[in-house]
């Protein structure tokens, strides 16, 4: 599971087979998670009970970052950076998503 279904999980509550296998047969969140639908949108969002669905993209395009060295994701992939490097993508990974969550909050980035 990626990163983005990750996040939808943690909100939605949906779940691969290892989801919440529910309370006497109800509220299960298991089995709800799929992969490889042909949609338009990166997610498609479906209601249990009315069926009625939404799909959305994300999108950062209009939201300037500061401070992210994209070329250390690279180097720390190849196994080529150094501790200090390691520690400096992981606080500018966390500073770029508090932007995005936080800073930003006026800025569309989920398009339905």
């Amino acid at each position: 599971m990626g990163v983005m279904a990750n996040v939808a999980s943690f909100i939605i509550g949906a779940k691969e087979e290892d989801g919440f296998k529910g309370l006497g047969g109800i509220f299960a969140r298991n089995n709800l998670l799929f992969f490889g639908a042909k949609i338009k949108g990166e997610m498609k969002f479906t209601r249990l009970d009315t069926k009625k669905s939404v799909e959305v993209s994300y999108d950062i395009s209009n939201i300037a970052l500061s401070d992210f060295d994209g070329s250390l994701i690279q180097k720390s992939l190849m196994n080529k950076a150094t501790k200090e490097e390691m520690e400096l993508l992981g606080k500018q990974w966390q500073k770029r998503a508090s932007e995005i969550l936080l800073v930003h909050r006026d800025k569309a980035v989920i398009i339905l």
